[in-house]
């Protein structure tokens, strides 16, 4: 039955054009249709992202296992700074989808405004530190001095285009917020597409790969059209793809075809109000998203400890699993955003309703990718890289990860209720604890025992598991449906 809807909608809605955008009813009608209709176009846009992911990946370990390594201890001290992303991020979807909601337009549209200077300063801020801290914290993570240099090449650039990634991500949260998931599918596939063609263009001066479209060749494998600016080709591409997806997210908005009037030269005076309110939302889910990011950090430093290769396979691994939880992401989006209409109309138990549905969604959509991914990782990494030693290693983070992945995905829709509700507060203990429990495992693991690095890839495990339990009894007490915003 639930094929029969996805297959339905996935005709009806998608293939048909763009035309007037009405004021979205979330709150009505089947909500298993609901939930697919939020959920299958996030699940698409995050699942370009992911592969956009792999693509990046892929290039980079066309240059070497550096490079991978170089990103990888990158992305870790980054995901610190990035956090001021979520803060900013998690409150407004609650604000936007609220307000829309309530039917209070001119209140979404403000809301909207203020995300996104908030997210700009916040960006320029986090940018500005991390361009500061970057050489010295590769050296402190035990980079060889390589793979450092080859870290500062390519974060100078990322941290150049931050305001544009953070922006990039309020853009996709006004179109979820106002029940319309199809406009920022649609975003998203723009940008992560421009990505991947940009990508080898930058990087190379002869491309990797031929690009057929039909009968006709668009690009030629060994062609010399390519830049050859090496890895900090890949953060520049990413760079113009993220400006071009915050201008034409703005035009989008800007269109008289939505049923919200997005005026793009006025109504760009600081609410203080509003800010504060998001910013309140944003606290704990920021307080989160710091402790994992640190935990990230901390993670990559134990495994700097066990040379480049295991650096590398790690990096291979986590970009490899993150496309096990990109139909949770997808379903978390959108049912936050319903979770949170639902609240602004009253409909508590339809609210409740939302995210058990989406549970059993996503449930069933990442489990055959997760025991794929068990089953056939030698096949899957030898499709990256032919560096032996590094298959080696990551195909066993993969088999004993792959089981952390699925539940992990349980975890993220289970967090969209309080996501949606604006109740932030209790993932953000749970998440806390969880992070704090794998990290002294890892410590103890290996400052005590001398254990080898397959007690990394065991304690993600034993993280999420008690991740899992403690959010799912605490979504049970139902706490999160009486939040008022």
């Amino acid at each position: 039955m639930s094929e029969a809807i996805l297959f339905g909608f996935l005709r009806r809605e998608l293939m048909r054009p763009v035309g007037i955008v009405r004021p979205r009813d979330l709150t009505e009608g089947s909500v298993l249709h609901n939930v697919i209709s939020m959920g299958v176009p996030s699940m698409i846009g995050f699942a370009t992202t992911t592969v956009c992911a792999l693509f990046d990946i892929y290039f980079l370990g066309l240059i070497g296992s550096g490079a991978v390594a170089a990103m990888t201890l990158f992305v870790a001290f980054s995901g610190v700074l990035s956090t001021t992303n979520s803060l900013v991020g998690s409150g407004s979807v609650s604000v936007i989808s609220r307000r829309y909601g309530e039917r209070d337009y001119r209140g979404t549209e403000n809301a909207i405004k203020q995300t996104l200077l908030l997210k700009f300063g916040f960006a320029v801020l986090a940018g500005g530190v991390g361009l500061l801290l970057l050489r010295w914290v590769l050296l402190w993570m035990n980079a060889e001095p390589r793979v450092a240099a080859l870290g500062f090449e390519y974060g100078l650039w990322m941290f150049i285009g931050l305001p544009f990634n953070f922006c990039s991500w309020s853009m996709f949260t006004a179109f979820r917020g106002m029940g319309d998931a199809r406009r920022a599918m649609y975003l998203m596939v723009l940008t992560t597409g421009l990505n991947i063609i940009l990508a080898p263009l930058m990087m190379f001066h002869s491309l990797p790969f031929s690009l057929h479209i039909g009968a006709w060749e668009i690009l030629r494998k060994g062609a010399g059209i390519g830049l050859g600016l090496g890895i900090s080709g890949s953060a520049i591409a990413k760079g113009i793809s993220l400006l071009v997806c915050c201008i034409v997210g703005l035009l989008m908005l800007r269109s008289p075809r939505m049923s919200v009037r997005f005026r793009l030269l006025k109504g760009w005076k600081p609410d203080l109000n509003v800010m504060a309110r998001i910013l309140k939302i944003g606290t704990p889910p920021w307080l989160e998203g710091i402790a994992r990011s640190v935990a990230g950090f901390a993670t990559a430093y134990f495994v700097a400890l066990f040379g480049t290769t295991v650096v590398a396979a790690y990096g291979f691994a986590t970009q490899i699993l993150g496309f096990t939880v990109i139909f949770a992401v997808g379903m978390g989006l959108g049912s936050s955003a319903i979770v949170g209409h639902c609240l602004g109309a009253g409909r508590k138990q339809m609210a409740r309703k939302t995210v058990n549905t989406a549970i059993a969604v996503a449930f069933s959509m990442c489990a055959p990718i997760a025991a794929g991914i068990f089953i056939f990782a030698p096949q899957v990494m030898s499709g990256f890289t032919a560096d032996a030693a590094v298959v080696k290693v990551a195909i066993i983070a993969l088999k004993i990860m792959a089981f952390s992945a699925l539940l992990q995905s349980v975890r993220i829709v289970l967090a969209s209720a309080f996501n949606g509700s604006g109740d932030t507060l209790p993932p953000t203990v749970i998440g806390l604890s969880a992070e704090a429990l794998r990290l002294s495992l890892l410590a103890v693991a290996i400052y005590v025992f001398s254990a080898s690095e397959t007690v990394i890839w065991w304690a993600f495990i034993a993280g999420s598991v008690f991740d899992t339990l403690l959010i799912a009894s605490w979504y049970k007490k139902g706490r999160w449906l009486e939040r008022k915003v």
